[in-house]
């Protein structure tokens, strides 16, 4: 049990420290903290350097609840593992129409829409397109979550830049430097997998 104990432990460790660059920065540290990013621009709480002071109340209540429920977790872990264990010998095949169904009710009780519904399964269709052709799902929902405030930021860029955009950025020292982390970034898998290869050969 111990071999199952440590890695839990570690994987359920690692939360806490992935919500600092969502919260701070509005940078998401996983696939969960995206989602919860998501959450949060949903309620009008756009995360930032200025989000601590503007929602304070919410940020320690955060800091509380996850204290709290790692407590919880763990004691409701010890006192009901032996029940709890139970569920993962249901089928599957009654598991997932379950979910499945309720999750649709949801979309659609929100605001009483088909197209929220259809939408919805449009995009369970995609999620399911991107597991089978290894597509990473976790860029896509940092694209939908940050895509509104990076398209503001453009348009903010080009009114400072009187369209002169990249003019404007190449001749900002600090411009240059991100635009090269970004491209290092980006040719990085490539170059790792070039090097693999012809270490291969």
């Amino acid at each position: 049990i111990k071999g199952v104990i440590a890695p839990e432990a570690a994987n359920n460790a690692k939360d806490g420290g992935s919500l600092i660059p969502t919260v701070a920065f509005g940078i998401p540290g996983s696939a969960e903290t995206a989602i919860f990013l998501a959450i949060l621009v949903l309620h009008g709480m756009e995360p930032g350097p200025t989000i601590l002071l503007q929602h304070e109340r919410e940020v320690y209540g955060l800091i509380v609840a996850l204290t709290v429920s790692a407590v919880t977790a763990s004691i409701i872990g010890l006192l009901l593992s032996r029940v709890l264990v139970l569920i993962t010998r249901i089928d599957v095949n009654i598991v997932v129409p379950v979910v499945v169904l309720l999750s649709l009710t949801g979309v659609y009780v929100l605001e009483g829409r088909m197209a929220d519904v259809l939408l919805a399964v449009a995009m369970g269709i995609l999620g399911y397109l991107m597991i089978r052709f290894d597509y990473p799902r976790l860029t896509l929902v940092i694209a939908f979550v940050l895509g509104e405030t990076a398209e503001r930021s453009f348009h903010q860029i080009r009114l400072i830049s009187d369209g002169e955009v990249f003019g404007y950025m190449l001749g900002r020292p600090i411009s240059v430097v991100l635009i090269v982390a970004i491209v290092i970034t980006f040719l990085l898998p490539t170059m790792r997998s070039a090097m693999a290869r012809r270490a291969g050969a």
